[in-house]
Formats: C-alpha cells, sequence, structure tokens
C-alpha cells in the first residue's frame, strides 16, 4: 500500500504538473481518451505470471481482460450488491 501511495504521489506532485506544462489541452484530452480505451481491454485483476513485454503481452493483455471482465459480470465484481 506504502508503494502505490508512493507512486500516486509522484504522479500528482511531478508528472502530471510536468505534462500540463509540455502538451497542449488537446493533446492531454487525446491522451485521456487513448488511456480510457486501453483500459477497456486491459485485465481487471492481478496475473503475476503473465508476460509483460511484447509480443506476449500484446497478445494475451486483451484476451486475458476479456476473461476478466466475463469472470467480474457473473460475480458481479464491482457492482453493488
Amino acid at each position: 500500500m506504502q508503494e502505490v501511495r508512493e507512486h500516486v504521489a509522484e504522479e500528482e506532485s511531478e508528472i502530471f504538473p510536468h505534462m500540463r506544462s509540455v502538451f497542449t489541452q488537446e493533446e492531454l484530452i487525446d491522451l485521456g481518451k487513448k488511456v480510457e480505451s486501453t483500459k477497456k481491454l486491459a485485465p481487471t485483476r492481478p496475473h503475476p505470471s503473465a508476460p509483460d513485454e511484447p509480443p506476449g503481452d500484446k497478445i494475451l493483455g486483451p484476451v486475458t481482460g476479456l476473461l476478466d471482465r466475463m469472470r467480474d459480470a457473473v460475480t458481479k465484481r464491482g457492482t453493488e450488491r
């Protein structure tokens, strides 16, 4: 949990302010849209044994994401019960 907090703090205090100084508002919006579309394909659970380098991540990531979403739908994960 501490590593997550440190990562978020770094993003908010260093990375995001730098990005706002380098990119235009339109570029940031476009980048945000790309991130959102990628998140729709990404796995929703950790898969420590999955490859994290091309081509394995590019091939298995979307398939794993689809299977995760199917499992999430069946188990109603991420919804109020």
